[in-house]
């Protein structure tokens, strides 16, 4: 049997787009179906002058027609299919999977996971004189302006708002269906479909639905444009956040950061110097120098906790902005990092060098931070032997107390 969405591509012009632009326009056109007025203008005929005599009761009802591939994607949207049912629109749903606990008033087919239709995502809709329809097939492809696998797959499709190619459309969706819904809800899809055969299709009408269509495939365009900008603007702005050396921020993400809601009022600040780069660089070269760094900054980036943002500050020199610490635990967090970097390994082949560190530290409650005090204290840390952390001058806190409270945790 020849599917839906090949029935539609063989008459009807046919564009690859994206899951989510699939589901746009998909809630758009049940947003359409759930608003759309079906009173007929002064002058036409009303539903008693139809040929059809049951369409008078459904008057301001619809048909709805859904396809899902899977029963997952019917249960995303199963709470508007049945807030429409409610309303007392026949909607009938077609899956692989099962078909049970299903909201009062949806009508479900199972689907073969070996039938054609199964392959299809489908949504047509009638109701009196309005009528649109999506076909798609999933085309094993993803694009590339997407940020998650799901919604970057890729469909080709076929959509449109006027109403003789819906229709067609629906009434053939409903015949891949028809022997196995019951009768009645069969009979009635049917009433709804020759209901709508009958109303006259005036210029307006026409003009818009062609508009629609227009709109239809450049929001699509225009969304795929937008979201290709966006990814590209934010992959240069990562890039523009990140040191290159070490892959951590930078000053430019540390000022957006300092600037912005993402700021705690309560941070504590380590400033970390890298001892002996200089001497690594001078005696072995600034590759040495460079993985010096790399092993100092992947030691930062391990043993942080998360809300932690590290920062490659310039040259040797790192900064570790940690939020929600007092002074007491914050020495006590530079003590911890002060052996963690003592134990890291060089890449070879600098694999004898011995990476320390000395770190000054300071609250930073304000902005700017208090650099000259976290350099007061890095300077205290350098002449009494490095490779240890000190609080900035002024603190309550001593060295000497804070590492008599803490000898337990720091040997």
């Amino acid at each position: 049997m020849e599917s839906s969405v090949d029935a539609s591509a063989s008459t009807h012009l046919s564009t690859v787009t994206t899951k989510r632009a699939l589901l746009v326009a998909s809630h758009a056109m049940e947003r359409a179906f759930h608003d759309v007025s079906v009173g007929q203008p002064s002058g036409q005929p009303s539903g008693q002058d139809l040929q059809d005599p049951h369409s008078l009761p459904m008057a301001d009802t619809g048909l709805l027609i859904g396809y899902f591939q899977r029963r997952e994607y019917f249960d995303h949207e199963a709470k508007r299919y049945a807030a429409l049912a409610e309303m007392g629109h026949t909607i009938i749903v077609a899956f692989t999977g099962p078909v049970d606990s299903l909201p009062d008033g949806v009508t479900a087919v199972q689907l073969s996971s070996h039938e054609e239709a199964a392959k299809d995502w489908v949504l047509s809709m009638v109701r009196g004189g309005f009528a649109a329809t999506l076909t798609a097939r999933d085309i094993h492809q993803l694009s590339a302006v997407e940020a998650t696998l799901e919604a970057s797959r890729l469909f080709m499709s076929w959509s449109t708002m006027r109403r003789h190619l819906a229709l067609e459309d629906t009434r053939a969706h409903l015949e891949v269906l028809a022997d196995r819904l019951p009768p009645a809800v069969l009979a009635r899809a049917g009433t709804h479909i020759d209901a709508s055969v009958h109303l006259p299709v005036s210029d307006v009408e026409d003009r818009l639905a062609s508009a629609a269509d227009h709109l239809l495939r450049s929001v699509d365009a225009g969304y795929q444009r937008a979201t290709t900008l966006r990814l590209e603007l934010e992959s240069t702005k990562s890039l523009a956040e990140r040191d290159q050396l070490t892959g951590l921020y930078n000053r430019h993400y540390l000022e957006r950061y300092l600037g912005s809601g993402e700021r705690p009022t309560d941070l504590l600040a380590l400033l970390i110097d890298v001892d002996g780069l200089k001497q690594v660089n001078d005696q072995l070269g600034h590759e040495a120098g460079d993985a010096l760094l790399r092993c100092v900054a992947d030691t930062l980036r391990e043993n942080s906790r998360p809300g932690d943002v590290v920062v490659r500050w310039g040259g040797d020199e790192f900064l570790l902005l940690v939020p929600h610490l007092s002074a007491e635990d914050g020495l006590r967090y530079g003590k911890r990092m002060n052996l963690a970097i003592a134990a890291g390994a060089v890449d070879d082949p600098w694999g004898h060098v011995k990476p320390a560190a000395s770190i000054g530290v300071c609250p930073a409650r304000q902005t700017p931070l208090p650099m000259a005090q976290l350099d007061a204290a890095l300077y205290h840390v350098k002449r009494n032997g490095k490779g240890h952390a000190a609080l900035a001058p002024g603190l309550d806190l001593s060295v000497e107390e804070v590492l008599h409270r803490s000898a337990g945790i720091l040997t």
